[in-house]
């Protein structure tokens, strides 16, 4: 039987008895395990408790409770005796059925008390090593105090955006597995946390999926602490990642909620900028309008100018939507600039992206260029991902439109790419059409490279899209 149909299996190793004792799986594992000294045992059947069986060394320090010597000590024992492996600095693995074994002899030796203290430990690990991390993606997030971690917890800190994106690429799985593992050790608090810290991460890389579902954790967790203003937060969130998946009802239905609750200028002011987005994805221009210029005087009567600056672009989106070109390029320079003061690239992203299409509109292709080319480099910058496949087709069709064919080909090559990798499916599929329109040559000459092989470098994990994009070549050249 393989690792893959243990997983499936009843979750224990007796699968694994061939019906004598020395093929017994269980039994070969042990004359490893009686080998080991005492805080080596206890060492290892901690490692059981962790939901993956991949793990970073000062995760296995707050689980444990050991300072950084002793653990480096204790997983470097167990790696020579051949129970786990270093595979990259620091970076450990067990192979799954010893990961599983390392979790029934703790379940069977070690004090309930004791398990129950260990996992708390490795949450709050992980939920603290987030907050850092997410505090360094987006400084300017609103944060209510987060609880307080169990004792033994050394949580990571880093040293800028780029150091927490790559944690936050190693661990999104195991931070997944340990918001469900807070949620079974009835740990709402916590379950609200892990959603609020994974949810500008999520948004960046285009996990859209992922992020409504820790957001409806979220929401729930709200829920059953009876917190109103932890509600109107996750409720907030929700709507805002439901937006992102294209559920605009339900993403009314959430965000509707959360202003009926909010309390203060600027959490009004944050649910009506949430509001203004998800009536503008609905086409529906007058209620977009409104909400938006309530958000901008709510913001300014709290003084919060970086809120002020994403409102003052929404409100300049209208005016180009109106015809007022001059009237718009005014609100978002000015949005810009507030952005460069407070330092917030993702807010100087957008409002450039916006600059782009406010100056193709009034015939500046060239000026509109030169902004989309910012906000591409900005959003692949901070690895937001999301968002640099849309400012990738806005330049794309800027091109397009200016006759520049060549240019535009390879722009909206790499949309494809970034909306495949994302499994944006229907984004994909339009872009794909965009392509079948070019000129047959030059479509040709594009797909031949953008299906032998390099078209997927982004590819994620995750459910297959072969069922929706299968062949894609073939129908291009076709309709071209």
């Amino acid at each position: 039987m393989t690792a893959d149909e243990l997983r499936g299996s009843s979750g224990h190793l007796d699968t694994f008895d061939a019906g004598d004792g020395s093929a017994d799986l269980r039994t070969v594992l042990s004359w490893s395990y009686r080998g080991l000294g005492i805080d080596e045992a206890g060492g290892f059947r901690l490692l059981g408790l962790l939901p993956l069986p991949e793990f970073d060394e000062a995760a296995v320090a707050s689980l444990l409770a050991l300072g950084t010597s002793r653990t480096t000590a204790l997983l470097r024992s167990l790696d020579l005796k051949s129970l786990l492996r270093q595979h990259s600095p620091k970076r450990y693995r067990l192979h799954d059925l010893v990961h599983r074994y390392a979790g029934e002899l703790a379940e069977r030796l070690d004090p309930t008390a004791e398990l129950v203290s260990a996992r708390r430990r490795m949450v709050d690990f992980y939920l603290h090593t987030a907050l850092h991390a997410d505090r360094s993606l987006y400084p300017h997030r609103s944060r209510p105090a987060p609880p307080a971690p169990e004792i033994g917890v050394k949580a990571l800190e880093f040293a800028g955006e780029t150091a927490a994106l790559a944690w936050f690429a190693a661990e999104h799985h195991t931070l997944l597995a340990m918001q469900r593992l807070a949620a079974a050790e009835d740990l709402p608090t916590r379950v609200w946390w892990f959603a609020r810290v994974l949810d500008t991460y999520q948004h960046r890389q285009g996990l859209i999926h992922d992020n409504v579902e820790t957001s409806r954790l979220g929401v729930d967790a709200a829920e059953h602490l009876g917190s109103p203003v932890m509600s109107v937060l996750a409720q907030r969130q929700l709507g805002r990642a439901c937006t992102r998946a294209s559920e605009l009802d339900e993403a009314l239905k959430w965000l509707s909620r959360a202003l009926a609750a909010a309390a203060g200028d600027e959490e009004q002011a944050h649910t009506h900028h949430d509001l203004a987005r998800v009536h503008a994805r609905r086409v529906d221009r007058e209620n977009s309008l409104r909400h938006a210029e309530r958000a901008l005087d709510l913001y300014r009567r709290a003084g919060n100018q970086v809120g002020e600056a994403h409102a003052l672009n929404a409100v300049a989106r209208h005016y180009a939507d109106l015809g007022d070109h001059d009237r718009a390029h005014q609100y978002a320079t000015i949005a810009l600039s507030l952005h460069e003061r407070h330092d917030n690239g993702s807010g100087m992203a957008v409002t450039l992206d916006n600059l782009g299409s406010i100056a193709r509109d009034a015939g500046h292709p060239q000026e509109a260029e030169r902004s989309y080319l910012q906000a591409l480099e900005l959003s692949l910058g901070q690895d937001n991902v999301f968002f640099a496949a849309e400012v990738s087709e806005h330049l794309a069709e800027a091109q397009f439109s200016h006759g520049r064919l060549d240019e535009a080909a390879q722009y909206f090559k790499r949309t494809y790419e970034l909306y495949v990798a994302q499994y944006r499916l229907p984004d994909a599929e339009r872009i794909r059409g965009r392509l079948a329109g070019l000129p047959f040559q030059l479509a040709r000459s594009v797909l031949a490279a953008q299906f032998a092989g390099d078209l997927l470098p982004f590819r994620a994990p995750g459910p297959p899209a072969a069922d929706v994009l299968t062949d894609p070549a073939a129908p291009l050249l076709q309709a071209a």
